[in-house]
């Protein structure tokens, strides 16, 4: 997915709310964290793609906290396709995740984290497209 330059740019200039708001919707729309950094960089010269900045993680943070928010009043479908989200998007651990879970949502019941790390697992193993590759996904879910 291309960004667009003029947008990002102005981006860039506005709101910290602004920022966050691009970054969650890149992710939403299927780009990784490093396919964003990477992009942003070439766009603004900038050297986010190591991911070690202190503005992206803070970006990174609230954009989790953003799309949490976000997912939590739909269904089971859309919560896990938001941990997917955080998981291959952001690329924060099942940890960081729930604890991102928690410090936005409050303390969860275990029983639903397991069912949505269950979910996300078989929406996760239902897009790979080789029936090896699905097997070798349940082998390290296992």
């Amino acid at each position: 997915m291309a960004i667009n330059v003029a947008e990002l740019e102005k981006v860039a200039n506005g709101s910290e709310k602004d920022k966050v708001n691009w970054y969650a919707d890149r992710i939403q729309e299927g780009m990784t964290d490093a396919e964003i950094a990477a992009a942003v960089d070439a766009a603004l010269g900038t050297d986010f793609s190591s991911g070690a900045s202190s503005d992206w993680q803070y970006l990174q943070q609230q954009a989790a906290k953003q799309i949490i928010t976000e997912s939590a009043g739909g269904s089971a479908k859309d919560k896990a396709t938001a941990y997917n989200q955080l998981l291959e998007g952001i690329g924060l651990n099942n940890d960081e995740i729930q604890e991102a879970i928690v410090n936005t949502a409050g303390k969860q019941d275990p029983n639903d984290i397991r069912a949505l790390l269950g979910m996300a697992g078989a929406q996760r193993a239902s897009e790979l497209k080789t029936p090896q590759a699905k097997a070798e996904y349940v082998k390290q879910m296992v």
